[in-house]
């Protein structure tokens, strides 16, 4: 394709800008908590910090990566922060295999308005393969996941 406009350059950087947030069907997701069971609770988490935040789809509600360390060991985890209602979701796709293929942690479900769902932990690591993305959804609207880190 050739661009002959500025204005086109413009628009063709702001479609591919756009694709960089992944926006999942509006299907419920698959996974349980079961499956990710045996990970580190972050509850208890030190020298915390976020990654990202991702507009989870109401205003003011965001699907957020965190990392931290949990038994001397860091890891990273997804929750759901802001104007959260009952029944909205957050849950963390980690992959070992760059984003090929992953492991959904969740979805932890929101209990009450006002509260704040996390998935449990996952060990970070110095490869490249290991990745990990937070995804929520509110009511109403569709999935989202932020990107891979």
């Amino acid at each position: 394709m050739k661009i002959t406009s500025r204005t086109g350059a413009l628009a063709i950087g702001a479609v591919l800008a756009a694709a960089a947030i992944v926006t999942v069907s509006g299907s419920t997701a698959s996974a349980t908590q079961a499956d990710c069971a045996s990970w580190p609770n972050p509850g208890s988490a030190t020298g915390t910090s976020t990654v990202y935040r991702q507009d989870a789809g109401r205003q003011g509600t965001y699907a957020e990566l965190r990392k931290g360390t949990v038994g001397g060991q860091q890891v990273g985890w997804a929750r759901l922060t802001g104007t959260t209602k009952k029944g909205d979701g957050v849950w963390m796709d980690v992959s070992n295999n760059g984003g090929a293929s992953w492991t959904q942690c969740g979805p932890y479900l929101v209990d009450a308005d006002g509260g704040v769902p996390y998935t449990r932990g996952y060990a970070t690591s110095t490869s490249a393969s290991r990745v990990f993305r937070a995804c929520g959804r509110v009511s109403g609207a569709f999935s989202v996941c932020g990107p891979w880190w």
